[in-house]
Parts: structure tokens; C-alpha cells; sequence
């Protein structure tokens, strides 16, 4: 299993999940996957061009665009067995198609395939509903909400049901208040825990039971 990422110099790197040895056949899996995905890429940076990605603004419509056209990677079967749990993948796709991107990769490898990385953010913007885009107003307030997601990776689970209630929360004629919205997160944090200390798999819950908890603890702020 192994992801190829490129140097500044173009030089190959295989990276493997969490570090793990690099044999043989993940190095020829990895070689495969490689041309795979640059064609696959190029494929979605042509799509785009088409939709006039390049002319939108930055923001919340351009990057739910990119987001939604990243889904392409959910149909690549070595994905599974190069990348598993998608540690790497993120990085790779600023070696492929930098210029979907705002900005040049940053400098931090941490932050490339971690929880900040562009392409997962609009990755993950990309499955939302119009309407909860419209809801969402800003790039800004996406923001906020992902990365109490990102910062708890769990809550994905449960995303759809979890957002709703965020949504539907922090709205003030019909838009995000932003300052309702900062409480409204503290919330979720206190509701079903922040980072990696899950308090409780909401997934379990009924929307009664879950609505009403979250519910019982905005009333106690």
C-alpha cells in the first residue's frame, strides 16, 4: 500500500499509511494507481475548465464544484488498496493538479495531509446540498463547521444529521449569524466531545434523541 507523492525537484516518493514498510507489490500498485490518477485528474481539471471553474470567484459555489467533482475518486478501486483509510491521497492531488488549488501547496507537510488540506476541505464541501450551501452564506462559516468535523473525524459518521441541527441553529433569516453560529459549535463540542474524545456515537441515536440532546445542552449555555 503506498500513495507517490513528488518532490519539489519531480523526484518519486512512495508513501505508505502511517509509515508502514514499502514492498515490492505496493511499489508496483503505487506505479499503476500513479498513472490512473494523473489521467483521472486531468479528466476532472478539463470538466471543470468546461464549467468555468477558473472564472468563479473563490469561495463557497467554486469549491463545492470542486468538491462534487471529486467524488470521481470514490469510483477508483486501487484507491482502496493503495490508500485505505485516504491519509494520503490529499497530498498527491496538488502534484496532479495544482492549479485547482487557490494557493501553492503549503510548506507544511502536516498540514498537507491533515485536516487543513484544501482538497479534503472541498471534498468534503462537495457533499452538501445546495441548500445547505445556501445556508451556509460564507467560505468562512464553512470553514468554522469543518473543522470541528475535522478536528473530531468521527462526527463524519453523522455529519448530515449533525449539520442539519447546526444549520437550522445558528439561522437568522434564513442565512448563518455568525456570532449564533460560534455558540452553536460550542454546543456540539460540549454535546458529543471535541478532537479525538468522542463522548458518544450519535450514529446510534433517533433523530429525537439526538436532537433533543444536543437541544438540552444549548439550553444550559
Amino acid at each position: 500500500m503506498a500513495v507517490i507523492w513528488r518532490t519539489s525537484e519531480g523526484e518519486k516518493e512512495y508513501v505508505t499509511p502511517s509509515g508502514w514498510p514499502l514492498t515490492k507489490k505496493a511499489r508496483e500498485l503505487a506505479e499503476k494507481f500513479d498513472s490512473i490518477l494523473a489521467k483521472k485528474m486531468n479528466e476532472v481539471k478539463k470538466e471543470l475548465r468546461k464549467q468555468g471553474y477558473f472564472k468563479m470567484k473563490p469561495g463557497l459555489s467554486r469549491y463545492h464544484l470542486l468538491g462534487k467533482a471529486l467524488r470521481v475518486l470514490d469510483d477508483l478501486e486501487l484507491l482502496s488498496k493503495c490508500d485505505p483509510d485516504r491519509e494520503n491521497i490529499w497530498r498527491a492531488l496538488y502534484d496532479y493538479v495544482p492549479k485547482l488549488a487557490p494557493r501553492k501547496m503549503p510548506a507544511s507537510e502536516a498540514r498537507t495531509v491533515g485536516k487543513r488540506n484544501f482538497f479534503l476541505n472541498s471534498y468534503r464541501l462537495g457533499q452538501l446540498s445546495k441548500d445547505s450551501l445556501k445556508k451556509m452564506g460564507t467560505w468562512s462559516n464553512w470553514q468554522d463547521i469543518y473543522m470541528v468535523f475535522a478536528g473530531n473525524p468521527r462526527l463524519w459518521e453523522d455529519w448530515e444529521r449533525l449539520l442539519s441541527w447546526i444549520l437550522k441553529r445558528s439561522s437568522k433569516n434564513g442565512k448563518i449569524d455568525r456570532s449564533k453560529l460560534r455558540e452553536t459549535l460550542k454546543v456540539v463540542r460540549k454535546a458529543v466531545g471535541k478532537r479525538t474524545k468522542v463522548k458518544r456515537d450519535t450514529t446510534v441515536l433517533t433523530d429525537a434523541e439526538l436532537y433533543g440532546l444536543l437541544d438540552a445542552k444549548a439550553n444550559v449555555n
